[in-house]
């Protein structure tokens, strides 16, 4: 999770400049919850993405399916532009095909 943290908060050279402590622990506490809605979402995706590989008679190893990482952050686009394609498919099955799920794999 420090991982994800230190992908996500990276204004600043990811540390915390405010002036007062209350203000930090809301910068600190916005930072889990982007974190924590970060883990909710793959979790959700990657569910939907092993179904789908099922169904299209591809199913993914078990070993490979206890390698993922509900903290990988490759599909995250930090900079604001977004390229939106429902036809292009998922990064996240993407990586799941892939196997490349492995919580120490480097996706950024």
């Amino acid at each position: 999770m420090h991982a994800l943290h230190d992908f996500l908060f990276f204004g600043n050279d990811g540390k915390l400049r405010l002036a007062t402590l209350d203000r930090q622990s809301v910068r600190a506490a916005c930072l889990h919850l982007v974190a924590n809605a970060v883990v909710a979402w793959n979790l959700v995706a990657a569910h939907h993405a092993l179904v789908q590989l099922e169904a299209e008679g591809k199913p993914v190893p078990p070993e490979l399916q206890r390698q993922f990482s509900p903290t990988l952050n490759a599909h995250i686009n930090k900079i604001g532009k977004f390229d939106i394609d429902p036809e292009r498919g998922s990064l996240l099955r993407d990586l799941i095909e892939r196997g490349e799920l492995a919580a120490g794999a480097d996706f950024h």
